[in-house]
């Protein structure tokens, strides 16, 4: 997190993956702001990951910072990859105004976008079509991906 000035004012790890609520550790992270997090402006690469979509239905401003336009900058300043690093840059270009806002989608649009995922997950085990070869899924790893892509 960075101050209007450009200071690093605090920094966090969350892991979308492990963390059972990561909206509410966001807002723990915040919290010592006060009521000044409402001005807080967040800024992320993939907008459309639940995560980002979760913020801004909270209430959050959260804005979009082009993934290709951060590494060339990173490219271009000489700084290593690393998340912390990408985390710095996508504050920075997110301060100089550098990104999109985040377009909301109605909530019939969300509900189709969530189905259409499911359905694809679903699929990508299921019974091959009579002009493709049959996958092979004898093995107890390819069951279990296609096991945890269902679920």
């Amino acid at each position: 997190m960075l101050d209007r000035f450009g200071a690093v004012v605090g920094e966090t790890r969350i892991v979308y993956a492990e963390s059972l609520d990561p909206v509410a550790r966001y807002r723990e992270f915040l919290a010592p702001l006060g009521r000044r997090w409402r001005a807080t402006v967040t800024g992320i690469e993939d907008v459309n990951i639940l995560f980002a979509r979760s913020l801004a239905a909270s209430g959050m401003d959260v804005v979009h910072v082009d993934p290709t336009r951060a590494a060339r900058h990173r490219v271009a300043r000489g700084i290593p990859k690393t998340d912390r690093a990408d985390a710095r840059l996508i504050a920075s270009m997110t301060l100089a105004g550098e990104y999109r806002p985040l377009i909301a989608n109605s909530p019939q649009a969300e509900a189709l976008r969530v189905v259409a995922h499911a359905h694809q997950a679903a699929t990508r085990c299921a019974a091959p079509s009579a002009t493709r070869m049959p996958p092979r899924c004898e093995s107890s790893r390819a069951r279990s991906s296609c096991a945890s892509t269902t679920a």
